[in-house]
């Protein structure tokens, strides 16, 4: 089992050091931030964030949720990863599918978008049961394809 912790400020600096190339590529084409940007806005904004750690203790991932600004009961779900997920990926996959649905709890509707040039982040996300819903064809500031995707949450009845 790959540790998951709550993230420490000092996973992200890490994190932002050891980016994969295709996540890298997706907060450009989307926002333009830098990895260290993106992580500590996920970090501040989410409700929840996590980090998987190698046996180790170097930082995989770090994951989240955050609330959206208009209507808390949507979250919007996010994960940027190390090359390190390469190496860990069959004890991750193993846990992530719990962890991932744990991230539904207290929202009726998660929703994101990811690019669509990533055929490996396209095939996980439905592999978790989610579905995509639209194409953007000139999303973010690289107006490059990106598709929305949703999961109704773990408590579809949020008030």
């Amino acid at each position: 089992m790959l540790p998951v912790i709550p993230t420490d400020p000092d996973h992200l600096l890490e994190l932002s050091r050891t980016m994969r190339r295709a996540d890298r590529e997706e907060l450009l084409a989307s926002s333009g931030q830098s990895p260290l940007e993106a992580l500590e806005e996920g970090y501040v904004l989410s409700s929840k964030t996590h980090t998987i750690l190698t046996k180790e203790g170097q930082v995989v991932g770090v994951f989240g949720v955050a609330p959206n600004s208009v209507d808390p009961t949507v979250g919007h779900p996010w994960m940027l990863a190390s090359d390190l997920l390469d190496d860990v990926k069959v004890s991750f996959l193993k846990q992530c599918r719990p962890v991932a649905d744990s991230l539904g709890e207290g929202y009726a509707l998660l929703m994101n978008v990811c690019d669509k040039r990533n055929a490996v982040h396209i095939k996980w996300l439905r592999w978790l049961g989610y579905t995509f819903i639209r194409e953007h064809p000139h999303y973010g500031v690289g107006k490059l394809p990106f598709l929305e995707f949703v999961k109704i949450g773990e408590d579809p009845c949020v008030a």
